[in-house]
């Protein structure tokens, strides 16, 4: 749950994950304003949300017939192209709307025409904002993303999930060696993402895989299904379905030459925390997992608890979040009562009235963005993914995962709370009797292990660090270590435990 998310805090579509502030239900809208071509441009600022700037940017055109036209980039958040529904001046006066995000922004040309200063509300509450004109938007240096000339060779690689009908594409980043390697197929997190996992301006995988490669050891990322190279398949899928992609990328490294079959990991961040022990569990070629910032309770409360903690961190009000907390619990148990997807969204759209309702009297003017929001979010959370996530109980996986297993999360990650679910992980694999498994918490990391102030997924993009170097190092040594072991001794391992939890899932069901 990568961060890409709506203010409501449910999926966009089959994998998205959930944040507040500016992403929401982003549709396209007339453009409708006079205005003078002084006004054409690229615009950029900072807005401060008081446990953070936000980068914000916009781009106005003139159209042939005088008017002017232009989009929003909410940069640190990756929303970019978000339509202007209004843009208006009368001398240097102007008056900027996003009718879908309930944003308006009244401000001041200077004389020179460089700067446009003034107040930019949001459902109505207010924060200064001051933009530039600029030829491009800055960037922030990114310092760990790995620089060529590479001490080890990049293959570009395409293998099939047959299956399911689906064309998969990716880097396999392979050390020099002249024996065969272990390897690690990396997995990424909620929302359709390419192979580097790109996030807020971030390629966490690249970091990730360079590093690995560098000790020895071969690193395998794939682009999502219908992204980049890799086709989207026939059917809408869900988390046990991504669990077939990766079962695929599991044959094909043990299929390569340079690749040692039976030392070959997986390493899944957020969702994909949750798919690695999906596939882990149905196959003996699977040596080791890592888990980074994997869920171990089931989706509903992750959700719950991440949408109360990320609405405290973004400052959003008590009556929004107790609100939004009653939205949810009505969605779910909607949901949960109708598997068809057709009457979950008739269910849905009869309760619109009743929530509508629920708003407080003085925030009545809140109603008609909120309403747009959770619209626009009714047929994402009827999808197959979102109800498969929803639903799913990570538990009785993690009791049948035969093989190590290293679960990682930050103190400060508000998407999945590190407390809680690294007690239930833990919990699970006791309970598997996984003897070959450990979980630490990083202090101050968040969702995307980096040292943060707050957590708060409107952060990610302003942070330099990609990925904490304590928090890499650990997990890069831990992997190692364990592709060092023998592997006779490993596969033998692993068919020990793959016994015993088939004999423990027996007692269990007799019982």
């Amino acid at each position: 749950m990568n961060w890409h998310e709506r203010s409501m805090n449910f999926p966009s579509n089959r994998r998205a994950p959930c944040i507040f502030f500016l992403v929401a239900s982003l549709c396209q809208l007339p453009l409708a304003a006079a205005d003078p071509p002084s006004l054409a441009g690229t615009w950029y600022g900072e807005l401060n949300l008081v446990v953070q700037k936000l980068r914000l940017g916009f781009k106005i055109k003139s159209t042939p017939g005088g008017m002017l036209e232009g989009v929003m980039d909410s940069i640190d958040q990756s929303a970019f192209g978000i339509p202007l529904s209004a843009v208006q001046r009368e001398k240097e006066q102007v008056r900027i709307e996003i009718e879908s995000l309930g944003v308006v922004f009244q401000a001041t040309l200077s004389e020179d025409g460089q700067e446009l200063g003034g107040t930019f509300k949001q459902n109505g509450i207010p924060l200064p904002l001051k933009l530039h004109r600029v030829d491009r938007y800055p960037t922030i240096q990114r310092p760990q993303e790995p620089q060529p000339p590479f001490p080890y060779d990049e293959q570009e690689v395409t293998y099939r999930n047959e299956i399911h009908d689906v064309k998969l594409t990716g880097t396999l980043s392979l050390p020099r060696s002249e024996r065969a390697v272990a390897a690690v197929l990396l997995i990424t997190g909620s929302g359709s993402q390419d192979r580097d996992e790109s996030i807020a301006g971030h390629r966490p995988f690249m970091v990730i895989a360079d590093a690995l490669a560098r000790r020895g050891v071969a690193v395998l990322r794939v682009d999502d299904r219908g992204v980049g190279g890799s086709t989207r398949g026939t059917s809408p899928a869900t988390t046990l379905d991504l669990a077939e992609d990766v079962l695929a990328g599991v044959r094909f490294l043990a299929g390569h030459a340079k690749i040692d079959a039976r030392r070959i990991g997986l390493a899944g961040h957020s969702e994909g925390g949750l798919i690695a022990p999906l596939a882990a569990m149905r196959t003996d070629d699977v040596a080791f997992i890592v888990m980074l910032a994997g869920p171990g309770l089931p989706g509903s409360q992750i959700l719950e608890r991440q949408a109360r903690l990320i609405g405290e961190a973004t400052k959003r009000p008590e009556w929004f979040l107790d609100w939004n907390h009653k939205v949810q619990l009505e969605m779910f148990k909607i949901i949960g009562d109708h598997q068809d997807p057709a009457e979950s969204r008739k269910q849905l759209d009869a309760r619109m009235e009743s929530w509508m309702a629920m708003i407080p009297e003085e925030q009545a003017f809140t109603s008609s963005t909120l309403r747009t929001q959770l619209e626009g979010q009714l047929d994402s959370v009827t999808s197959p993914w979102f109800r498969y996530f929803l639903f799913h109980d990570p538990a009785p996986v993690l009791r049948q995962v035969p093989c190590p297993v290293l679960a990682m999360f930050g103190s400060k990650d508000l998407q999945v709370p590190a407390e809680e679910n690294q007690l239930a992980v833990l919990e699970a694999l006791e309970n598997g009797n996984n003897r070959f498994s450990t979980a630490r918490t990083f202090d101050g990391l968040n969702h995307l292990f980096q040292a943060c102030q707050t957590g708060s997924p409107v952060e990610y993009g302003s942070i330099e660090e990609t990925f904490n170097e304590q928090a890499l190092e650990y997990m890069v040594g831990w992997i190692v270590r364990h592709t060092q072991t023998d592997p006779v001794r490993l596969s033998q391992r692993r068919r020990l435990r793959r016994w015993q939890s088939r004999a423990a899932n027996r007692e269990s069901t007799v019982e």
